[in-house]
């Protein structure tokens, strides 16, 4: 999939959480050149993880333990690490001269003893931050050594992502959730009048990266939170006005009055959150989107799920001209199966679809 992406030639990408249906594509992309990409939109997580891991890998003296704190204290420590950009003074100049990272193999770095305590202390933070049951296999399935290798792999791989794009000079452009709680993000956040950010505002770091293994493991567990995925809004011809959100798997905790009043009503395209699935996990997503959907014309796009999947009920009882879907990627083997076109420069969405496309 990352090769029919880089056939678009984007010049901005956003990576809006590590699930590997969304960052597996990574090395296809990469294969096929990023010479016409100039920004990278990620995760303030994966720089946490991506530095720990640097650090680790280095042979930095570890720090065994974090202090006893609660949830609370444990997330402020991480995000005073980092401050929010005030986007008319942004410079892309002025990036911490530690910026690049050097690329490492972490699983080989570490010692089994090491890879044991990062596997405890993932599994602590997870099942304390956990929001629904999904996507937490790889940190409970297996041995402790099995689970250990595999968060090392994980942050192996976010770091890899990273050092990829500062090698080839994209610029890498840092988003938090945490600290775009109380603002309205969706105005400034990324480029406005082509792309932002609903639920995250840029952040830029203050500090120099822990060698904490419990940190890391802490940043992990951050990152598979569905409320922390970034829910990017597509701009129509320079306005919010008729633009688009793509939902990708956020839970929608981020949908206050605010946005309720000042966004979704002013787009025109959505995304279905965790690609139409019925799962009741993902019942606070579709609630958060009801005022849109109760809405005469807006058009609702499903992309990737499980061919198998129960189909949410209320994408499936939406009008079919105002849903398209790529579930027939898992039948026909051709790239219209599995991409949706989105045209943004015009009042309707435009569309391409598979030639046995059906209804769901």
């Amino acid at each position: 999939m990352g090769r029919l992406v880089a056939q678009a030639s984007p010049t901005i990408l956003v990576l809006t959480h590590d699930d590997h249906d969304h960052i597996g594509g990574w090395e296809g992309f990469t294969e096929a050149g990023l010479d016409t990409l100039d920004e990278l939109w990620i995760p303030y997580e994966w720089d946490v993880v991506a530095r720990a891991a640097e650090a680790l890998a280095q042979g930095a003296i570890l720090v065994s333990k974090l202090p006893e704190s609660s949830l609370p204290e444990l997330e402020e420590s991480l995000r005073s690490g980092y401050s929010a950009v005030v986007s008319d003074a942004r410079n892309p100049t002025d990036a911490p001269g530690d910026a690049m990272l050097e690329a490492v193999d972490l699983s080989a770095a570490l010692s089994d003893a090491q890879k044991d305590e990062l596997s405890v202390s993932v599994q602590r933070y997870v099942r304390l931050l956990a929001e629904d049951s999904e996507d937490l296999d790889e940190f409970f399935d297996g041995t402790a050594a099995e689970i250990g290798r595999r968060a090392a792999s994980k942050a192996g791989a976010l770091q890899k992502l990273m050092v990829d794009a500062y090698q080839n000079r994209v610029e890498v452009r840092l988003f938090s959730v945490d600290h775009g709680r109380s603002s309205t993000p969706w105005w400034s956040a990324g480029r406005p009048g082509v792309a932002t950010l609903a639920n995250a505002v840029e952040v830029r770091r203050r500090a120099a990266a822990s060698s904490s293994l419990p940190l890391l493991s802490f940043a992990l567990a951050l990152s598979v939170q569905n409320r922390r995925a970034l829910c990017p809004v597509l701009w129509h011809a320079g306005k919010l006005e008729g633009g688009a959100i793509v939902w990708s798997d956020s839970s929608g905790s981020w949908v206050t009055s605010n946005a309720r009043t000042e966004l979704l009503p002013k787009l025109h395209i959505s995304t279905a959150p965790h690609h139409a699935s019925a799962s009741p996990d993902h019942d606070p997503a579709w609630k958060a989107l009801s005022s849109f959907l109760t809405r005469a014309e807006p058009v609702m796009l499903s992309a990737g799920g499980q061919w198998n999947q129960q189909v949410r009920k209320e994408y499936a009882s939406l009008a079919p001209s105002r849903k398209r879907c790529t579930r027939c990627r898992c039948e026909v083997r051709s790239p219209e199966s599995q991409t949706i076109v989105l045209h943004t420069d015009e009042r309707r969405a435009g569309f391409a679809r598979g030639e046995r496309c059906r209804e769901p």
